[in-house]
């Protein structure tokens, strides 16, 4: 007989490694092939397939993934489709954004302000919770057709579809698991759970690994039946939230109508601290203070992206690294305009207390990278720009190589620049598009020395959604909410009013030493925290 185990894995209680040691236990009993862990996110999915399981490859992915290539990895809308749906359909245009399944953080098609996308978030959000067509408005009815229409005409199905196709075709989870483990399963939509509740049947064991009050997503379509039963286990030690602050997130919790006596987890052994400081979204400039005294990582916060950006810009502007290692988004220094700085300024590293270069010459794989900054050089009296406007492409492989084009098609005064690290030829030399998409890098780098290019940035800032399952010593949260987030917080009920509350005891439960609150920028746009 099928058994269903419902698991509850609080703030830093070690929720992955659990699942990891039940994986191993399983794959003894099982086999390596015939135990799958499915989760809701990519980020969730590479961490479990990060620790060791003893899995086979392809045993971890998400939902949609497993889907995907159990149905014979059909063709997904992508940005080529939904420029042919825009031009068909001039009145519900989409947005064009990343729809490879296997990167980025979002699914691309329909994320922004095109006049088609609230309607095909409104579909997906229909479909998500199994809603009768009968039930549709006329309006969305007619633009679900066309877009059913539209999917079988090129032959194509978006991230939804898989998900029903999958209900439809897969009897069982692919490979017929003995074990099956479904990771964030508080935020399974209803159509998600038709599928998981499926696979279960002839699933030995299922285990619903998560954690109620962590539950996000009922933006898109996740319901709270699915912890709803009975508990069999609650993961009750965690090893990030100190007293001070899971006191603080305890007080939030009971906010909500979903509070039960049986999630109990102890706090970290250390007191911790709970902050409040006057500073607000909208005028963040003490936080720069603040962030410079705190010892290790800093995370700041709020519930809409938009109530970052005057942070950002001030960072920005003042040469303060900054990132989100949780998601693509925020991330500004990139690899791969470090590694085009890096490289381009090597020579001159010590100058800003870098390393002593171990080698004579640029190689033609790194004069690839960032000499395209400085082909198109802003006046062609820049003899270096003149030069480099005919040059070919640097070929071979070796330094010598490099050193021999260098020779040949860089002016003297551009190799002679670089070598002493002239940041303002630099900047008068690159292309408008190419000195902006270092120019940041560059103030870095001239503000904090070479170290600031080669380690993580210290600050950390996104949105309260962006950061879930991450951490950091000191967690600053803003308190304030968009229109449409007050509207929500104003209606009683778990996808609204409690859905706000449970957001931000997930910003409360980031941190591992202080949480800070911030200032409200209007109250009456704020919840009390």
């Amino acid at each position: 007989m099928a058994r269903l185990y419902r698991v509850v894995g609080p703030p830093g209680t070690g929720k992955t490694t659990w699942v990891a040691r039940q994986c191993q236990h399983a794959v003894g009993v099982h086999g390596p092939d015939r135990v799958l862990v499915a989760s809701l996110t990519r980020a969730a999915a590479r961490e479990a397939a990060g620790r060791d399981t003893g899995l086979a490859k392809g045993q971890v992915g998400t939902l949609h993934s497993h889907c995907y290539h159990a149905l014979g990895r059909p063709r997904i809308v992508d940005a080529a489709l939904c420029r042919e749906w825009n031009a068909e359909h001039p009145l519900w245009q989409l947005t064009v954004g990343n729809t490879e399944l296997e990167k980025g953080e979002a699914l691309g098609v329909g994320d922004g302000p095109a006049p088609g996308d609230r309607l095909l978030m409104e579909l997906d959000l229909a479909r998500a919770r199994m809603q009768p067509r009968a039930g549709w408005s006329s309006q969305l009815a007619a633009f679900g057709a066309a877009w059913d229409d539209f999917k079988q005409n090129v032959g194509a199905c978006d991230f939804t579809d898989l998900i029903e196709q999958g209900c439809k075709q897969l009897r069982t989870a692919p490979g017929v698991p003995g074990a099956l483990f479904i990771d964030e399963a508080q935020d399974l939509s209803a159509l998600e759970l038709e599928l998981v509740s499926r696979w279960a049947e002839l699933a030995e064991t299922t285990v619903l690994v998560g954690d109620p009050y962590q539950a996000l997503y009922h933006w898109r379509g996740a319901g709270q039946d699915v912890m709803s039963g009975e508990l069999h286990k609650v993961l009750d030690q965690s090893y990030r939230v100190p007293r001070a602050v899971q006191a603080q997130a305890m007080s939030i919790i009971r906010q909500t109508g979903a509070w039960r006596a049986e999630i109990i987890y102890r706090p970290r052994e250390t007191e911790g601290a709970v902050h409040r400081v006057g500073a607000t979204w909208k005028d963040p400039a003490i936080l720069l203070d603040l962030m410079a005294a705190l010892p290790g990582r800093v995370m700041v916060i709020a519930a809409c992206d938009y109530m970052i950006h005057p942070l950002r810009n001030l960072l920005r502007s003042r040469g303060i690294p900054y990132h989100n290692p949780f998601t693509h988004r925020w991330n500004p220094l990139r690899e791969g305009t470090l590694d085009k700085v890096r490289s381009m300024l090597r020579f001159a590293a010590p100058k800003w207390g870098g390393p002593e270069p171990d080698d004579m010459a640029w190689r033609p794989e790194e004069l690839r990278s960032w000499l395209p900054l400085l082909r198109s050089a802003r006046t062609r009296e820049d003899e270096a720009g003149a030069k480099l406007r005919g040059a070919p492409e640097p070929t071979g492989e070796t330094e010598t190589d490099g050193r021999v084009y260098a020779e040949r098609h860089l002016a003297r005064p551009a190799v002679t620049a670089l070598l002493r690290g002239d940041l303002e030829w630099l900047h008068r030399s690159a292309t408008k598009a190419g000195w902006d998409s270092i120019s940041y890098a560059v103030e870095v780098l001239r503000r904090n020395g070479w170290r600031a290019l080669c380690e993580p940035p210290r600050v950390i800032l996104g949105t309260i959604h962006s950061v879930k399952g991450g951490e950091a010593e000191h967690v600053v949260v803003f308190p304030d909410l968009s229109p449409a987030g007050i509207r929500s917080y104003q209606h009683a009920g778990w996808d609204h009013h409690d859905g706000v509350w449970r957001m931000f005891y997930v910003a409360a439960t980031r941190a591992r030493e202080s949480l800070t609150i911030a200032g409200a920028a209007n109250t009456t746009m704020a919840v009390p925290l």
